[in-house]
């Protein structure tokens, strides 16, 4: 296939769709508003052509004269987070539109500011448009099907799956430091603030467990601070943004991975921790419904507070058997059903069958409004996702 990807460069899941892409010998052309060229493809940064003999039409019609020119060129346009694209049921008629939804495009969370009304209107009709329409878990296809209008029936779950190579247990069980670990960043979405009173807490009970915070974010000088007044810096070490390689041999030596999510639309970090057999303790949110499996795989707390948290954390931590038994069973069910190969291997299929189609059934072929002023920040996550 000869596919065209829209989305944000700097994209984690991004980079890595792209990558499971082009080493399966698909060719892949990226377009973005962010800079960072993407590995395995070719890249090039939005911008509306300049008049010229190919283009010599006003700005507006220069915007959708490039657009056509995408749906004509490549097999497949998939949008990788909604944006606007300048993309309308009109343009779309011309070739295969896919949408990948992750989270913040269409979930508002209240810690956040809203999108603006005509964005939100953009990203909707975007949705209804498109051939296919994909979520990585089941649980949020209904949300994406109310927020567009849609029947929740077109829209697919399609899991981009765990590197289980990548993370796995530890070979052998070396003596270390009790360690509880958190690797979802510092947005205001993943509440770290709330994981640094958890820490506090737990230590109130148990002063030699460790704490590994792996990540970057807006929040992440106020948890550091924090944690100062809290007296508990000294069993904190703070990683920052540590490459994949890195982060699995972080993890493999925790004993228990810890989550404190406002929202999740599926969370893979969460089967990430099991793929290495690690027990999870997280809130009972969104997508952590669908990546946990309480009592089996991990704790699912009723409330977010730090101490349910840091009661259930502790109850594992005084109980190794039952650890065990977690991170066995977590391995287990990501290596029967997320490992990335063949998880990749089902969105190659389902992107061919959708670029083979012939017949267009778009939901509401309305069109879609004049495309918005773009910015960076209308068009990067804000980490519902990304991880």
């Amino acid at each position: 296939m000869n596919l065209l990807i829209l989305g944000p460069s700097d994209m984690f899941h991004l980079r890595q769709f792209v990558r499971e892409l082009s080493v399966r010998g698909h060719r892949v052309h990226v377009v973005s508003m962010k800079s960072q060229p993407v590995p395995g493809a070719t890249f090039e940064r939005f911008a509306v052509p300049p008049f010229s003999l190919h283009y010599p039409y006003r700005w507006q019609a220069r915007w959708r004269a490039k657009v056509r020119d995408w749906f004509r060129r490549y097999d497949l346009v998939n949008v990788h987070f909604l944006a606007d694209w300048g993309i309308d049921d009109e343009s779309a008629s011309r070739g295969r539109l896919s949408c990948y939804v992750y989270g913040s495009d269409v979930v508002h969370v209240a810690s956040l500011p809203p999108p603006p009304q005509r964005l939100a209107q953009v990203r909707k009709q975007l949705v209804r448009c498109a051939h296919s329409v994909a979520v990585s878990g089941v649980g949020f296809r209904s949300t994406v099907a109310s927020f567009a209008g849609i029947p929740p029936d077109r829209v697919t779950t399609l899991t981009l799956g765990v590197a289980t190579q990548l993370f796995k247990p530890a070979p052998s069980k070396t003596r270390h430091p009790v360690t509880v670990g958190y690797f979802k960043g510092f947005e205001p979405v993943y509440d770290p603030m709330l994981a640094v009173e958890t820490a506090a807490l737990l230590l109130h009970r148990s002063p030699d467990v460790r704490f590994e915070f792996i990540g970057e974010g807006q929040l992440r000088d106020a948890c550091q601070a924090r944690a100062k007044q809290l007296g508990i810096d000294s069993s904190i070490r703070w990683l920052g943004r540590l490459p994949q390689t890195t982060l699995a041999e972080h993890l493999r030596r925790w004993d228990v991975a810890l989550f404190t999510s406002i929202a999740e639309s599926f969370c893979l970090s969460a089967l990430e921790a099991s793929a290495a057999a690690v027990p999870v303790v997280a809130p009972a949110v969104g997508g952590l419904n669908e990546t946990i499996i309480h009592g089996q795989t991990g704790v699912l707390t009723p409330n977010r507070d730090a101490r349910t948290l840091a009661q259930e954390i502790h109850g594992l931590l005084i109980d190794p058997e039952r650890r065990r038994l977690m991170g066995s069973t977590g391995r287990k069910r990501v290596l029967e059903q997320f490992q990335r190969g063949p998880c990749m291997d089902r969105i190659v299929r389902h992107f061919e069958r959708i670029a083979n189609r012939r017949a267009r059934t778009p939901a509401s072929p309305r069109q879609a409004p004049d495309g918005l002023a773009r910015t960076e920040a209308q068009t990067a996550p804000a980490e519902i996702l990304d991880r």
